[in-house]
């Protein structure tokens, strides 16, 4: 009998079992840092796409504002579409927890937020609140609520610029 061989062979077996598994290994976290990036673009990706969307509120503010100014509520015909932003990657990522690798607590904190103000109910409200100004029109109390929405579109920006440029 050749104990030797038979040793070698199996020893040469578990090598390259081990080795297989190593390989496996590696591969897996290659695939699985790639796919994490690829979050991190598409996150990089909406948030600009949403930072556009504020951009274009911000216009609409502005010409709501000059329809006030003019008193002539009558002349705006502008709608404020809150329902149009997008968080699929942002929501998938704090489900799965990989958020918590990029931001910190407050900027989830943030983008929650404004996951929840810039959403079709939020529109509504608004709409409606900006609209009754044309029924019973107070100068006052229109530029006082176009100020408090401006704000607030010109503070969501300002984080969405933050934890975009943090992310990349």
């Amino acid at each position: 009998m050749n104990y030797w061989g038979y040793l070698l062979e199996g020893l040469g077996v578990a090598i390259g079992i081990i080795a297989g598994i190593v390989v496996a290994i590696v591969l897996q976290k290659i695939i699985n840092w790639k796919k994490e990036q690829q979050k991190v673009k598409n996150l990089i990706f909406e948030l600009q796409m949403n930072i556009k969307k504020i951009d274009d509120l911000l216009e609409e503010t502005q010409k709501y504002r000059n329809a006030v100014n003019a008193d002539n509520l009558s002349i705006y015909h502008g709608y404020f579409d809150l329902s149009k932003y997008i968080w699929g990657t942002a929501l998938d990522m704090l489900k799965s927890g990989l958020l918590y690798k990029y931001l910190s607590l407050e900027q989830i904190e943030r983008l929650q937020y404004m996951s929840s103000e810039l959403s079709i109910y939020s529109g509504n409200y608004m709409n409606n609140q900006l609209q009754g100004f044309k029924v019973n029109f107070d100068k006052v109390k229109a530029i006082l609520a176009i100020d408090f929405w401006e704000s607030k579109f010109k503070e969501d920006k300002k984080n969405l610029i933050e934890i975009r440029d943090k992310l990349g």
